[in-house]
Order: C-alpha cells, then sequence, then structure tokens
C-alpha cells in the first residue's frame, strides 16, 4: 500500500478509487481512478501537476506546509507509477 495515491501523487486520506469488480484499490485514490480505469485517462503530466498544486492551494493547512508541499510535489509525482511507466 502507498501513502500517496499513484496517478495525482496526493496522500489518500481514506478516499480509494475502486477495481472493476469493485474492491478498493490501495495504489489510487477515488478521484484518479474508478471501476478499474482511470477517470480521465488522457490527462498530461503536466496537466496533472497543475491540478495537484490547486488542490493543495485549497488545503485547510497553514501557509508554509502548502508552501512546503508545493515544493516537493512534481518530484514525489514524477516517482508515482502512473507517471514513472511513461517515461
Amino acid at each position: 500500500m502507498y501513502d500517496v495515491c499513484q496517478s495525482c501523487g496526493l496522500p489518500h486520506m481514506n478516499q480509494f478509487g475502486t477495481e472493476a469488480n469493485q474492491r478498493v484499490s490501495n495504489i489510487y485514490c477515488r478521484h484518479c481512478y474508478q471501476d478499474g480505469e482511470f477517470i480521465d485517462a488522457a490527462i498530461t503530466f503536466n496537466e496533472m501537476k497543475v491540478r495537484g498544486l490547486a488542490i493543495i492551494d485549497q488545503l485547510n493547512t497553514s501557509k508554509l506546509k502548502k508552501r512546503f508541499m508545493k515544493f516537493f510535489y512534481p518530484g514525489v509525482l514524477k516517482r508515482t507509477e502512473r507517471w514513472r511507466k511513461r517515461k
């Protein structure tokens, strides 16, 4: 099991996606993956990065923590299963 979604690179926060057989996916979050398929299969790495950074901006946490997360986010995203395979 991963601490972050292996598609968007954000923490799961107990919001897991589902496989085709409706089992819970311990790899992807529900915002990226449902019924065994990516919700937005055609999204590019840069589009995912922009989406993730926007989500970080909306988190209810300190500005310092958001800054820290935004600094490291692109590197985390690059190492996820979804984007590592595309290189």
